[in-house]
């Protein structure tokens, strides 16, 4: 039952539509595969998910592409990430996530990642509470990603993106046959890094922004119905300042900002009137 309500409550298989009461009126705005949009690594889910403006590291293509132009010449990373999803509910709900990134000379970056989201097994049921068998739900993205300086503080990147989403296993749900959902979509970020700014007794500063528009893409459909959900498109925007005391030690402050490009469903009476 628990991996039922978190499947039903991380990916809708269809929008949804939400009748408004005169007493209480709730409009949840719902998106498909919405794993999209949550940390893949430890690095900056212990910051509170900030990355848009952050210094380049191995999972730069997920937070914003154009750092990539930032990496050091002929270097390379690989970043490898295992995350136990609410494990203290359920054993076998993990995400996974791979990339690599390489240093293409001074001025260029090219990125590859993989995501794979693992529901475990889920008893599935009919409407009369009969098994209808266990199946293993899964969803899984594949990016690429290239990032070009257009100056010594200014870059641009750009990330592509394939998405399957398998969540009800061919079931039949609401007396539509289901399929895997897939999709395509695109990231468009932009970068940008000072010069270092000295200040005194040796210490110095670095000034940080970052814009990363992510999913840009089709809706996505699980069945034939021709009945879609939107990829959840979001505005991320960041800045940040690095100040280092000396050549150990420095200190780091981000801030992002986020916003769900995703209309909001209107809210429907019971006599079917719209509200708002």
């Amino acid at each position: 039952m628990v991996k039922l309500l978190a499947l039903v409550g991380l990916m809708a298989l269809s929008a949804t539509q939400l009748n408004a009461q005169t007493d209480a009126q709730y409009n949840v705005v719902t998106t498909a595969v919405p794993i999209l949009i949550i940390s893949p690594d430890a690095r900056a889910g212990g910051m509170g998910d900030v990355g848009a403006a952050t210094l380049v590291d191995a999972n730069s293509i997920f937070w914003n592409p154009a750092k990539l132009a930032f990496m050091a010449p002929k270097t390379s990373s690989l970043s490898m990430s295992y995350t136990p999803w609410m494990s203290k509910l359920v054993p076998d709900i993990n995400l996974a996530y791979i990339s690599y990134q390489k240093s293409l000379g001074e001025r260029q970056g090219l990125g590859v990642s993989m995501r794979y989201f693992s529901l475990g097994e889920i008893n599935f049921r009919d409407d009369q509470g009969n098994s209808t068998g266990t199946f293993s739900p899964y969803e899984f993205s594949l990016d690429a990603a290239y990032a070009l300086k257009f100056s010594e503080q200014w870059s641009g990147g750009i990330a592509l993106r394939y998405i399957y989403s398998d969540i009800a296993q061919g079931q039949v749900v609401q007396g539509l046959q289901t399929k895997p959902g897939q999709s395509v979509g695109a990231d468009i970020a932009f970068y940008y890094k000072s010069r270092e700014i000295n200040m005194q007794g040796g210490q110095k500063g670095i000034a940080l922004f970052g814009v990363n528009i992510s999913n840009i893409g089709a809706k996505i459909s699980y069945s034939e119905s021709g009945r879609s959900d939107f990829i959840p498109t979001n505005l991320k925007i960041g800045g940040g300042y690095v100040w280092q005391f000396d050549k150990y030690n420095k200190v780091a402050f981000y801030l992002d900002l986020n916003k769900l490009l995703v209309p909001t469903p209107q809210f429907i009476t019971d006599d079917g009137d719209t509200l708002g």
